[in-house]
């Protein structure tokens, strides 16, 4: 393979798993989520009796929107139910600060399979009109799957204007309202420290690579690690993870390697930041209490 194809494909796969470990809101564990969901699903049934589908138009018209309501509750349910059981069965990673885009997907994986399983039960019991055969329950996915633009749709809205706060970085060491505003003043310059990557020093000069509106810029200044360190003592989350590095661990998005040689991702997927055996044991354990990915 060419180092150019290589190269390709490696910030392909760090293209992946960033979007794979980017923070996910778990709205089943907030009030206004449940709310959400019981109002989104009153609209869908609503949607259903006026669309009629399943056959039912020839129905008594007390009966149809009860049925309909009834598979609304099925297909809809029986992702909640799934929700509800993980959150038992998988107490370490059902948290806010854990759940990821990934983890959503295993949910959706096995949910696929069993919401066409429970709501081809439920048709096949309540509607007489489908027989019990592969191009009825064909037919029946049809509607699932459209039935599932509106669902996707209404929870992609409730995503990014109910709950912004849940869509945004999640910290692996969270900080007060204080740290949070905490100001690092270099040459003219004053950075909020939230917002620095990490900062390298090379034949004496300090290399600050901090963001800035979607961009990541860097300062070049004469001062020593040390100094920076000092500098920086307000706001926790920036560590020393080698003898030329400091690294702010809120933008970790992966890690691979060993104690022995370790390198750390960040979001922005073309930076890397190497860890030192002298400080590898702490940054693995604290990667694996906040179940950030190891690539390799």
């Amino acid at each position: 393979m060419k180092v150019s194809e290589y190269i390709e494909q490696r910030a392909m796969n760090e293209r992946i798993n960033d979007f794979l470990n980017r923070p996910y809101p778990l709205y089943f564990r907030t009030l206004a989520g449940w709310i959400y969901f019981t109002c989104l699903m009153l609209i869908l049934a609503v949607g259903l009796n006026i669309y009629q589908p399943l056959g039912l138009t020839n129905w008594n018209e007390y009966h149809k929107p009860l049925v309909l309501s009834i598979y609304c509750l099925v297909y809809a349910g029986t992702y909640a139910c799934l929700h509800i059981l993980y959150s038992f069965t998988h107490r370490k990673n059902y948290k806010p600060n854990r759940w990821t885009v990934g983890r959503e997907l295993q949910i959706v994986l096995i949910y696929l399979p069993v919401m066409a399983l429970t709501t081809t039960l439920y048709v096949w019991k309540c509607i007489q009109e489908f027989e019990h055969s592969p191009a009825s329950v064909l037919r029946l996915q049809f509607y699932n799957y459209f039935t599932a633009a509106g669902i996707i749709s209404g929870f992609g809205f409730f995503i990014s204007k109910t709950l912004p706060a849940y869509s945004k970085r999640i910290p692996v060491i969270p900080v007060s309202k204080g740290a949070y505003n905490f100001i690092i003043q270099i040459k003219n310059m004053e950075l909020y420290a939230r917002n620095i990557l990490f900062a390298e020093i090379s034949h004496n000069t300090l290399r600050v690579y901090h963001e800035k509106e979607g961009n990541v810029l860097c300062l070049e200044v004469s001062m020593t690690l040390s100094e920076f360190k000092k500098r920086a003592t307000g706001y926790p989350p920036l560590k020393k993870c080698h003898s030329s590095y400091i690294v702010n661990v809120n933008y970790i998005a992966s890690w691979e390697g060993t104690l022995e040689k370790m390198t750390l991702h960040l979001n922005y997927p073309k930076f890397t930041v190497p860890v030192s055996e002298t400080y590898s044991a702490a940054f693995k354990e604290m990667m694996e209490q906040n179940s950030i990915l190891k690539i390799k």
